[in-house]
């Protein structure tokens, strides 16, 4: 079986976990290769599944790459899968997860938007594009500054603000159906590095929460939860698309990874 990690031509960051994700597929028996979404000469229908990884250049593509998923979608097995993926590539999706989740307000490009009407101001505020992936431009602002900012950006596309939580970060991995692992990380803006911990249990109350919030029928997800000290655990995100899945801080997970897509030759 033929397997591809879709990239992008000139990833924006290194992918630390791209080696050792083609080390398991070949190590399980299966043909793997790197596949960059953005090569007019890559074709996916080569591979008999395409697994989407390090495509993060798609933020200043978006439509370009929605194309590209249909068309991978239509040749290969595309995971996670079609209807998947273009759901969660606008974060409109937070406004309805339907579970404990950090206040998020959407503005449409173009349209007025007052961060001072929204309450937040004295424990700052995160302002972020609505398709965004590495932190792309997401800010933090605090003393009630960040107008200038989300109206430049409105000028581009939709845009979220959400309150800054400050407190703790952790991000709860999800591998084929079971919550493999959880890591602790510093909150991360743009064109700052990604700190993180070692791998992590995975705390019951987010275990729970990440299982409501899921859709079923995933080979891999994230859902990152913020809290403020002492406060109750809240998604900020739920990534599946292309989000870091920290391999190399629990190698069982990838060993999860690798098996369930080898079970794809089955289906």
């Amino acid at each position: 079986m033929r397997v591809a990690i879709a990239t992008c031509l000139k990833p924006p960051e290194p992918d630390p976990d791209e080696q050792v994700m083609l080390d398991a597929l070949r190590a399980a028996g299966m043909d793997a290769a790197m596949l960059a979404w953005d090569d007019p000469a890559a074709d996916p229908a080569a591979f008999d599944v395409c697994v989407i990884r390090s495509t993060w250049n798609y933020v200043l593509h978006l439509e370009q790459f929605r194309s590209w998923l249909q068309r991978a979608a239509e040749v290969t097995r595309l995971q996670n899968p079609l209807d998947i993926v273009l759901g969660n590539l606008h974060k409109e999706y937070l406004l309805e997860l339907g579970v404990p989740s950090v206040p998020t307000a959407l503005f449409r490009r173009g349209e007025p938007a007052r961060l001072a009407e929204l309450g937040w101001q004295e424990e700052g505020v995160v302002i972020k594009p609505a398709v965004s992936a590495g932190s792309y431009r997401t800010e933090r602002f605090e003393g009630g500054g960040g107008q200038e900012f989300l109206d430049e950006l409105l000028g581009y596309g939709d845009v979220l603000v959400q309150p800054f939580l400050g407190g703790e970060e952790i991000a709860v991995v999800n591998i084929d159906g079971e919550c493999t692992h959880a890591i602790q990380k510093r909150p991360r803006f743009d064109g700052e590095d990604e700190v993180v911990s070692d791998a992590l249990p995975v705390p019951d109350e987010l275990e729970r929460i990440a299982r409501r919030a899921l859709p079923p029928g995933l080979l891999y997800a994230r859902a990152d939860f913020l809290r403020k000290k002492n406060g109750p655990w809240l998604i900020s995100e739920l990534e599946l698309v292309e989000p870091s899945l920290f391999f190399l801080q629990y190698p069982p997970a990838l060993t999860r990874w690798a098996d369930a897509i080898s079970r794809t030759r089955n289906v």
